[in-house]
């Protein structure tokens, strides 16, 4: 995405928009707003305190249909298609709104359930944009997998029922595992996971409900 404020200063952006953005308010009420200065300078009561700056960021901070539209035209030139790029760019942004309310409708909840500890889970998330909606694992229960704890706890903390929470896993043991306890599974194979040499699990057997050659295969299979 390009900046749409290329041009403006760190300080400056950050200064008009310190009343900012994605509909979170960060002054209290119409009293502390009007002490906003019109060289954007909070007051002192303001500044002190906000602790974070959040931004609407695809409608405010970048560009999203201009850049959109350049890199739609740019590949159909490559590809040599002929395609209405600023059509395309409004069509693909609208149905940015219909897909956004599957999760805030709660249809689409991922997370991790893993043996590492949240920080362990966090940053990967972080580095590699992971979309998961929580953390969960077995820090959060004292315990570590195969312990049938561990598989409770996901559908307990989430407030669903046992089988309404689905397992995904490479390795089956994880999966018979999680089926005892009454959770659905899926078997996504990971053939390399243990290199070229190795000998990883390659054919569900009678724990997997789902077998998926990705997680793209599985989220088809799903309906997602």
């Amino acid at each position: 995405m390009t900046r749409q404020h290329a041009a403006v200063s760190r300080r400056r952006f950050l200064g008009a928009s310190a009343v900012a953005m994605l509909g979170v308010e960060l002054v209290a009420d119409r009293a502390e707003a009007s002490a906003l200065s019109l060289t954007g300078r909070p007051s002192t009561s303001v500044a002190g305190s906000v602790k974070a700056l959040v931004f609407d960021t695809f409608g405010t901070v970048v560009d999203w249909r201009a850049s959109v539209t350049q890199e739609v035209a740019q590949l159909a030139m490559r590809k040599g298609l002929r395609v209405d790029a600023e059509k395309f760019a409004d069509a693909w942004r609208a149905g940015y709104a219909p897909s956004m309310n599957r999760v805030r409708t709660g249809e689409f909840i991922i997370a991790p359930l893993s043996n590492g500890s949240i920080s362990l889970m966090t940053d990967p998330a972080k580095h590699s944009g992971l979309p998961w909606d929580c953390i969960l694992g077995a820090e959060l229960v004292r315990h570590y997998k195969p312990d049938r704890e561990v598989y409770q706890s996901a559908p307990d903390i989430l407030d669903l029922k046992v089988d309404e929470v689905m397992m995904v896993a490479a390795h089956l043991g994880d999966l018979r595992a999680a089926k005892g306890v009454g959770l659905r599974t899926a078997f996504v194979a990971r053939p390399l996971e243990f290199g070229p040499q190795g000998k990883p699990d390659l054919h569900p057997d009678a724990s997997v409900d789902v077998a998926a050659k990705d997680f793209n295969d599985l989220a088809g299979q799903l309906g997602v």
